[in-house]
């Protein structure tokens, strides 16, 4: 009876003291005995994703418009690029030159442009030192090396404004018209019935008479070749000295009237008379330009059976690939 009585007395001061108002020992304290929070009442919060790019930056964060800006009477913010330096998109923007088209000379195979291979193009200039080959025009792979702004008229002149010259060469001229000049008397008659495949290479001649203590004729139309030393296949060169020929030079010998800016030679002969002509590629180590009369009888000649005929036409606007 006295234990149960001291337990007794001591459960009832224990709760008299917890039962002091909050006030008196815990001031500020809050009775949570009335909250009830339920899992769905909580709404998590969405946490900034941080992103390494190499600077702190939310992706998740807003941000403020220029219009709000504005309105606040602050100044715009300034743009933003939306690539890295160094990337392909910051490549794609970056201001480049575009090509400059060219007005120059295309070479096709034997089908043309309508169906045909690109084989190269006209040459600028002339090869040299490649001895019998020495002052012909020649196809270049290299655009950059090609003709630039060659002007054909209805005279049948087809001309290279840079007029190039053989360096050395002993009469200080270039030769602005292009023409084409024979190793002998037999290929200037330009008879197939000879069995003669009647070959002369493009070269370059000077268009006009010179007052050198040596006239050169312009090869008017329907007026034959001409024996000159004026022309820069061997320059200075007026006889084929291993045959005893004399080489013979022509001028206007294109037509440049077929569809697509077209080209075609021909050949006056001594009689003044017209000749078709077939433009010629010899490929290999001097990739050389000529005319022929008849391709399949210069094929059966040693030295050029891998020639092979071309079509040139005239261009106004090509751009040169990369």
């Amino acid at each position: 009876m006295i234990l149960s009585s001291l337990f007794l007395t001591t459960l009832a001061a224990a709760s008299a003291v917890f039962a002091v108002p909050a006030s008196n020992n815990n001031r500020g304290a809050r009775d949570v005995s009335r909250w009830s929070i339920k899992d769905s009442q909580v709404v998590p919060r969405a946490v900034p994703q941080i992103i390494d790019t190499g600077r702190s930056e939310l992706k998740n964060a807003r941000r403020e418009t220029n219009a709000e800006r504005m309105a606040r009477g602050l100044p715009p913010m300034k743009p933003r690029k939306l690539f890295e330096s160094g990337t392909k998109a910051a490549a794609a923007l970056k201001p480049r030159t575009s090509a400059t088209p060219k007005k120059t000379i295309l070479l096709y195979d034997v089908n043309g442009r309508s169906g045909g291979n690109l084989l190269g193009y006209w040459s600028a200039q002339f090869k040299l030192n490649v001895g019998d080959y020495t002052g012909c025009y020649y196809l270049t792979t290299t655009c950059s090396d090609s003709i630039t702004n060659p002007t054909w008229s209805s005279d049948y002149y087809l001309r290279n404004p840079a007029a190039p010259g053989v360096p050395g060469n002993a009469y200080g001229i270039g030769y602005p018209e292009i023409g084409a000049v024979t190793q002998s008397d037999k290929d200037a008659s330009w008879d197939t019935s000879t069995g003669n495949y009647n070959n002369a290479f493009i070269a370059g001649v000077p268009g006009k008479i010179l007052n050198r203590g040596w006239s050169l004729r312009i090869a008017g139309q329907n007026a034959p070749p001409q024996v000159t030393l004026y022309h820069s296949y061997q320059e200075g060169n007026i006889r084929n000295w291993g045959t005893g020929d004399y080489l013979q030079s022509e001028s206007n010998i294109w037509d440049c009237t077929g569809a697509n800016g077209e080209c075609f030679p021909f050949w006056i002969n001594p009689a003044g008379v017209r000749k078709s002509a077939q433009l010629v590629y010899i490929p290999g180590k001097y990739s050389v330009l000529s005319i022929t009369s008849d391709i399949n009888k210069m094929l059966l000649e040693g030295a050029y059976y891998s020639a092979t005929l071309v079509r040139m036409y005239i261009v106004d606007d090509y751009v040169c690939p990369n």
